[in-house]
């Protein structure tokens, strides 16, 4: 375990993402207006440990970003339970931070080239799934399914109803609704 040099030292971040001002047992003090009781500091060094192995031994670190995305989401009532909760998405979803407001953002996957065929209608071209994957607003798990279904979309105006879905479904915060698109309504 990349360990701090004290439980009063926040934990070292992994690389690129943003340090945390405190170790997690001091956030924990901070969001619930009392530092963790034994059980959970046991628990929350458990789930340090647990978190090492998928993030390279900084597993202190995401558990304190967890607990802030907890905050965040206004379930600190549901303490260590709601920072397992976030953990475990997070792992099962290889998207560790995905609750973030801001982070590295990994890049679309290229669509692979595909066979020459007949020419496509005026706005039927190539469509890119930027718009989902690099989505900060959403979890891993839903941009994921968000993904799946944009990728096996029939052809290129499917896919156009599927962002348009995505959008309407996903705004982004502070945006003003979009209307629906024609494609939506013909697509529903």
């Amino acid at each position: 375990m990349i360990a701090s040099r004290s439980d009063s030292d926040p934990p070292t971040a992994p690389p690129g993402m943003f340090p945390l001002e405190s170790h997690p047992r001091a956030l924990w003090a901070l969001v619930l207006g009392a530092p963790p009781g034994d059980l959970d500091a046991h628990l929350l060094a458990q789930l340090a440990a647990e978190h090492d192995g998928p993030t390279g031994g900084h597993g202190w670190y995401w558990v304190g970003r967890a607990l802030l995305a907890v905050a965040m989401g206004g379930a600190v009532q549901h303490g260590v339970a709601a920072v397992r909760k976030v953990l475990r998405r997070w792992r099962e979803g290889d998207s560790y931070g995905s609750d973030a407001p801001a982070g590295p953002q990994r890049p679309s996957r290229p669509a692979p080239p595909g066979p020459p065929s007949a020419p496509l209608p005026p706005g039927s071209g190539r469509v890119s799934d930027s718009p989902i994957s690099l989505a900060q607003h959403i979890t891993g798990s839903e941009r994921q399914a968000w993904l799946r279904r944009f990728r096996t979309a029939a052809d290129p105006l499917a896919q156009r109803a599927i962002l348009a879905q995505f959008a309407s479904a996903h705004p982004l915060p502070g945006a003003p609704p979009a209307a629906p698109s024609p494609e939506v309504a013909w697509s529903a």
